[in-house]
């Protein structure tokens, strides 16, 4: 048990640290007559944008004058965690002090109401909690629910954009579940944004899936500690099988999405919980400092180059040679528009689920996938984007903190090089085009994919680390075209723009730029 339990630890400190968890987290979720945000709402959302990022260039400068020992700077880091860590036991402790009692009234009410099991009794099994969920799992002698509150759900933290993240995850689970019977999303019993409830606090009730987190059969849990991650690399015959088994189970089911085509991209919602009456409304992304998320609202997007373009006009700034080069890449397909085929008049979009990583993903002891979890903040989105795309842990080497294993120290984390990385983003994009038949099309984006997630990271991503997530795109992009894979980044970036200061000598730098982009992005130059 301790080598499992430090396995974890490993786990989380070296292999998920990037992804991007989001919680689920009062204002009456709209209706589909109020999903065209006013541009005055929306400039506002610019504005807080544009300030959040300029004020960053403005800290950078004030950092670059004032020379604070390292020591310092390490105890300003550990005191913002105490604070966090301080913050998120509090609102644990306001769950924690929720009675058994009203958690099992709450389940017999909605079992009632849902006229499912009429006589059950529930009993709690377990109570237990993330990083932005506090969770209740009740059994009764035919039925495992789970009671899934988000920890921001305490009065005076609630917020309107908390309230409908919450209904739009219930909805989309109640859309999948009405559209995909067979597709493995727990089933919704009953929601509430509000605190007018039995357990006084919002809430989604829903079914218990069968299965274990994936990741305790695709790594090798007993000899991870004791190899520092040769294991992952090197796995033995049973534990591959059971990768591939996971892999192809995987796309299997994730394919049955591309039955699930919308006409913009934000988030799903239901009018009057009507699963028949499905439509898009705004959504949030969000800034993240010191634990706290500063929600920001987007519209309801037509077209894919609507939100790019959007958003970098939002975070353009002083620096045009890259804003230049970041346009090049937002304007080239796939991200220029999203369509099915090239032949289609009009734009598609399918759901895209942001965090399939293996805490998200059940399994039973064959492999087989059981459940996916994790359905808060999905929206729809450009096809390149969407549910064909590989999941997370096919696509860490794409991420600003990768290290590649290093085998010379022996103390390589439980991290894939990139070549087996690769292999099994082959074996993922293989499965799924399989899976779609006769509309392989649907998955023609996907062996690209993790290439597609780094772009839009780029501009959806964390915004503490977006311009990191930047410069190592860019970089990466400048090695892959022949004439440009020794030019330095800084200077690149600096010059390819200033026509003034440097006589348009780097115009050609400029054109190469231009025309590699596309070809590094067209899906069909694998």
């Amino acid at each position: 048990m301790a080598t499992l339990t430090m396995g974890f630890d490993i786990l989380k400190q070296l292999f998920f640290v990037e992804s991007d968890e989001r919680n689920p987290v009062h204002e009456q979720a709209p209706t589909a007559s109020e999903t065209n945000t006013n541009s005055l709402a929306m400039e506002t959302n610019d504005v807080k944008l544009e300030e959040y990022i300029h004020k960053e260039d403005v800290d950078e400068d004030e950092e670059d004058e004032e020379e604070d020992s390292d020591e310092e700077e390490e105890d300003d880091d550990d005191d913002s965690d105490d604070e966090e860590d301080s913050v998120r036991k509090q609102r644990i402790a306001h769950f924690q002090a929720i009675s058994d009692e009203h958690f099992i009234l709450l389940a017999e009410n909605h079992m009632q109401r849902n006229r499912e099991h009429d006589d059950s009794k529930f009993q709690i099994k377990r109570r237990t909690h993330g990083a932005y969920n506090y969770v209740v799992i009740l059994n009764s002698d035919k039925e495992k629910v789970v009671v899934k509150m988000p920890i921001t759900g305490i009065k005076g933290h609630w917020k309107p954009e908390h309230g409908n993240i919450l209904r739009s995850e219930a909805h989309t689970l109640m859309y999948i579940k009405h559209k995909l019977p067979k597709f493995p999303v727990a089933k919704v019993f009953g929601y509430d944004e509000a605190f007018d409830n039995v357990v006084g606090a919002p809430y989604i009730l829903q079914s218990c899936l069968p299965g274990e987190q994936a990741v305790g059969s695709w790594i090798d849990m007993e000899n991870i500690v004791l190899d520092q991650g040769y294991f992952n690399n090197h796995p033995t015959q049973e534990f591959e099988e059971k990768r591939v088994k996971i892999l192809k189970s995987l796309a299997r089911h994730m394919a049955d999405l591309r039955q699930l085509e919308f006409d913009s991209i934000g988030m799903l919602y239901l009018e009057d919980d009507d699963p028949e009456k499905p439509f898009i409304g705004d959504h949030w992304d969000f800034i993240e400092d010191l634990g706290y998320r500063h929600y920001i609202k987007n519209p309801v997007f037509k077209s894919s180059a609507d939100m790019y373009l959007r958003r970098h006009k939002a975070i353009s700034g002083p620096e045009p040679g890259l804003d230049f080069m970041r346009e090049t890449i937002i304007t080239s397909e796939p991200f220029a528009s999203s369509k099915k085929f090239p032949e289609d008049q009009k734009e598609t979009f399918t759901l895209g689920h942001d965090d399939i990583d293996l805490q998200n993903i059940l399994v039973n002891e064959e492999g087989e996938v059981t459940g996916i979890l994790d359905w808060d903040q999905v929206t729809t989105v450009p096809r390149c984007i969407g549910f064909a795309s590989v999941p997370v842990f096919l696509r860490v080497d794409f991420f600003s903190i990768y290290q590649f294993p290093d085998t010379r120290t022996h103390r390589f984390p439980p991290i894939l090089f990139p070549w087996n990385l690769e292999k099994y983003r082959k074996i993922y994009a293989d499965a799924i085009k399989d899976a779609c038949g006769e509309d392989a099309e649907a998955a023609k984006y996907c062996e690209k994919s993790a290439l597609y997630k780094a772009v839009h990271y780029m501009m959806f991503g964390n915004y503490n680390t977006w311009k990191t997530n930047q410069e190592n795109l860019i970089k990466y992009m400048m090695c892959v075209i022949p004439q440009l894979r020794r030019a330095d980044y800084d200077a690149f970036h600096n010059a390819v723009c200033d026509e003034d200061n440097f006589g348009g000598d780097w115009k050609e730098g400029k054109a190469i730029w231009q025309d590699g982009v596309p070809r590094i992005l067209d899906h069909r130059n694998i």
